[in-house]
């Protein structure tokens, strides 16, 4: 139960970052894309 508690936080982690670092990329780009 601990090890999949603990399993699933890293997974969130992981699609946390991810995504963010998703968003970012759209945000720049868009920007570069405006100038």
């Amino acid at each position: 139960m601990l090890f999949s508690d603990i399993n699933s936080l890293y997974v969130i982690r992981f699609y946390r970052i991810f995504f963010d670092n998703q968003r970012r990329t759209i945000l720049n780009r868009n920007t570069v894309g405006g100038e």
